[in-house]
C-alpha cells in the first residue's frame, strides 16, 4: 500500500473524510461570510452611481436567494440591509428604483420598475 504524502493528517488516513458532504449549517455559514465579504468589497470600490447599484443589486439578489432557502440572520448585514427577507427586499427594491432613474431607455426603465415591484415585500391592508 502506498503511503500518503506527509501533512495530510486525517484526510490521508480516513478516505471517508473526503466523501462526506459538508453540513448544511456549515455551508450556510460560508455563504453568509461570502455575502458579507462581497458587501465590504463593493463598499471599498471607488465607484458610484449605476456601477455601484448594479453590483449591489446582484449582491442583494444572491442574499435574497440565500435567506429564502436557509433562513434569516438579523445579526449579519449585507449592503446596509440586515440579512432578513423583508430588509433585503426593501434594499433590492430601492436599488432597482435607483437604476430605473438613470435607465438609458424607457423600456429599460419599465423593466427595472417592474422588477422593483416584483421584489417588494408584500403588505396586507
Amino acid at each position: 500500500m502506498r503511503r500518503a504524502p506527509r501533512g495530510l493528517g486525517r484526510l490521508a488516513r480516513d478516505p471517508r473524510v473526503l466523501t462526506r458532504r459538508p453540513s448544511r449549517r456549515l455551508l450556510s455559514y460560508h455563504v453568509r461570510a461570502d455575502l458579507v465579504a462581497a458587501s465590504g468589497a463593493i463598499d471599498a470600490l471607488d465607484i458610484e452611481g449605476e456601477q455601484r447599484a448594479l453590483l449591489t443589486a446582484e449582491l442583494l439578489r444572491t442574499a435574497l436567494e440565500h435567506v429564502t432557502r436557509e433562513g434569516a440572520d438579523p445579526e449579519v448585514s449585507v449592503a446596509g440591509c440586515a440579512l432578513q427577507e423583508t430588509r433585503i427586499r426593501l434594499g433590492l427594491e430601492r436599488t432597482y428604483r435607483a437604476l430605473a432613474a438613470v435607465a438609458g431607455s424607457p423600456d429599460e426603465r419599465v423593466r427595472l420598475v417592474d422588477e422593483a415591484n416584483r421584489v417588494r415585500p408584500r403588505t396586507w391592508r
